[in-house]
């Protein structure tokens, strides 16, 4: 994945190079290429094209760490244009070898030689992958799209087939076969450029599609530009025609500004502070005529999170978490999390439903109140560390969370230490709590004859996942299955013992290669079960089961071996080993945030990043780690298909 991110950087930074030059200094570089006069018609196709090498420029740079599709239709429109590009060439050469000069073409022919068999290379190891399905929901961004590939296939051709037709209608000036050849590059330019907005239907990222769209509204911008600009720079060039041809690229230019717009303003998007206005909740606030709002605790993603405690129990308290109405469409966390915590009713390690439901202008869940994540406690030990002991048994309690999780069907997806928290009840303190199933998935599903079966796994699935935590197979992009679970699961237990990861801060990329065959070296400082652990995990893939029983033994051997017991108090427990550091804990959450502790979806989708709630401001008296992860730790991503959830979520029940 480096390798290709760094071809398509290299490939932006030349097509910048090329598209400024060619578009402030076109003069300069017609004088270079042709060996007979130029003229401002010249001047202004060299321009044209600068705009288009100006926004493949932006395109690549910002799809560099895409989904498979996207990165996909980089290559193509690479290796199309260069095709095309090699046949003007050699068309050139054949019919007029007088025109460029011969230096200048044999360099401009290996160049695209070279650059064809680099894109050629790694379009194959992709496989040619350009999606599966169109847009289902929205019929207009279909039509848009369509409308606008086609539009790129009709001007295109028509300036490679019929360049002298076209430009005799709107210059003044004689036309030879340069101007015909400058035409030809043009069109060839805006042929090759359908394959983005023809394959973007096919994305399954709307960051990525309204990247396409930004590209082809930067390119239609700059042409308009350049046209105005030569139509008076070089007015004695152009005749009144070309004003027919500003109009046309003027009404493109706002088409395609406007479909951003709209689609920028309509699609998913994080939450502002005006959304979050829309929860109209406040201190003292009666929900089901049962719970009282004593203080928002917790601000971020999606929605407010409040303490609430129940009037008809005052002793009992509980979280509260709030979603906006009519914000994410079929998005609606909440509404997965209710779904996966009632298949979890039976699970000491899940936390138990009081209310969920539907207020005035908001979804609401009524869930157990907890106390500190695992996150926050392993913050405030020495050196960031647990002791072997402590990490161990909470390694055994987050194991039998995932194994219940799994027994009901799903996956996490976001495995780590900020979404798991212990008990607030002194009947539970000691236990674990898995939190934050909003972007579960659902493995396995009952075919038509009632049968229980895996999903089959999709072929291409764009990055989901914390990058410090996640599995390589989750960089490769693959399917995520319960044995990725588990590997995040080993990551945070060496995490928690060592008290850092050797991949800390950076970025994905250099995560995924540090990862790559690192695990031995990783775990060579902890006890041999966990190599044990490892082999094991490398033995799965998507379709097998973990041996969960075998896990819970290695970790029940190495309490064995260290002469510890799962009785042992944990380090912040009375006469445990750190007791006396965390009872001067502070109980203000940590405000650093580490950028590979966040849950990444794909560099530059902000809008995607967001879709859990992270805490963004914690003022409580009490020891309290909300139902959210810490402030460290980067809020859940969205999953492929149309909700940002799982593309089961419209199956759901809707809460009322």
């Amino acid at each position: 994945m480096q390798t290709r991110s760094t071809l398509l950087l290299v490939d932006a930074a030349v097509c910048l190079i090329a598209g400024l030059l060619l578009f402030i200094v076109p003069s300069v570089i017609a004088s270079s290429i042709f060996i007979g006069e130029t003229d401002g018609v010249h001047w202004h196709l060299l321009r044209c094209i600068g705009c288009q090498h100006i926004g493949a420029c932006f395109l690549m740079y910002r799809l560099r760490n895409s989904s498979v599709e996207a990165l996909s239709a980089c290559y193509l429109i690479r290796v199309l244009g260069l095709l095309s590009m090699l046949l003007v060439l050699a068309h050139c050469s054949a019919e007029t070898p007088d025109l460029i000069y011969p230096d200048y073409l044999k360099i401009a022919k290996y160049w695209c030689y070279s650059w064809l068999a680099i894109h050629l290379y790694l379009q194959t190891a992709h496989r040619w992958t350009l999606g599966e399905t169109l847009i289902k929901t929205n019929v207009l961004e279909n039509v848009l799209f369509q409308v606008d590939s086609l539009l790129s296939v009709i001007i295109g051709a028509a300036w490679l087939a019929f360049p002298e037709w076209l430009l005799h209608r709107q210059v003044r000036v004689h036309l030879d076969e340069s101007h015909e050849f400058c035409a030809r590059l043009m069109g060839t330019d805006f042929l090759t450029s359908y394959v983005i907005s023809s394959h973007a239907l096919h994305w399954k990222s709307s960051r990525d599609r309204l990247v396409a769209l930004d590209s082809r509204s930067l390119i239609c911008a700059l042409t308009l530009a350049a046209q105005i600009w030569s139509q008076y720079a070089y007015s004695e060039h152009w005749n009144g025609v070309h004003w027919v041809g500003i109009s046309l690229i003027s009404s493109w230019t706002v088409t395609s500004i406007l479909l951003r717009y709209f689609l920028g303003r309509s699609g998913q998007r994080p939450m502002g502070k005006e959304d979050l206005r829309k929860i109209k909740l406040k201190i003292g606030s009666v929900v089901k005529n049962q719970w009282q709002i004593l203080r928002q605790i917790g601000e971020g993603g999606y929605g407010l999170v409040f303490q609430v405690v129940n009037m008809q129990n005052p002793v009992q308290m509980a979280a509260m978490k709030t979603e906006p109405i009519g914000m994410l469409n079929d998005d609606q966390i909440l509404k997965m999390e209710v779904h996966v915590l009632k298949k979890l009713a039976n699970s000491k390690h899940a936390c138990k439903i009081f209310a969920a439901g539907k207020g005035d202008n908001y979804y609401f869940l009524i869930m157990t109140l907890l106390s500190k994540s695992l996150c926050e406690l392993r913050k405030h030990c020495p050196n960031q560390r647990f002791t072997l002991s402590t990490s161990v048994k909470l390694c055994m309690q987050c194991l039998e969370g995932i194994e219940d999780l799994h027994n009901a069907g799903f996956i996490h997806r976001d495995v780590k230490p900020s979404n798991f928290a212990m008990g607030r009840k002194p009947s539970v303190m000691r236990t674990v709590f898995m939190l934050d199933f909003g972007l579960a998935r659902q493995y396995c599903i009952t075919d038509e004859k009632g049968n229980i079966k895996l999903r089959e796994p999709r072929k291409t699935v764009p990055f989901r996942g914390t990058i410090r935590y996640c599995s390589v197979n989750v960089h490769r992009r693959d399917e995520q299955g319960r044995h990725d679970d588990l590997w995040s699961l080993l990551y945070m237990t060496a995490e928690m013992i060592l008290g850092t990861l050797p991949w800390r801060n950076m970025d994905r990329a250099q995560v995924e290669a540090c990862k790559i065959g690192s695990e031995e070296k990783l775990l060579s400082c902890l006890p041999m079960e966990f190599h044990v652990f490892l082999k094991h995990l490398k033995k799965l893939n998507y379709n097998h089961k973990p041996d969960y029983s075998l896990l819970q033994s290695l970790l029940k051997q190495i309490l064995k071996k260290e002469s510890h017991s799962i009785t042992d108090p944990y380090d912040w427990e009375p006469h445990g080993e750190h007791a006396e550091k965390f009872n001067r804990l502070s109980l203000y959450l940590t405000k650093s945030k580490a950028s590979d502790e966040k849950f990444e979806i794909d560099k530059g989708e902000k809008g995607d990043v967001n879709t859990r709630m992270g805490i963004k401001t914690i003022k409580d008296e009490i020891n309290v780690t909300l139902l959210l992860k810490e402030e460290e730790e980067e809020a859940a991503s969205p999953v492929s298909g149309v909700s940002r959830t799982d593309d089961t979520l419209q199956k759901l029940e809707e809460l009322t």
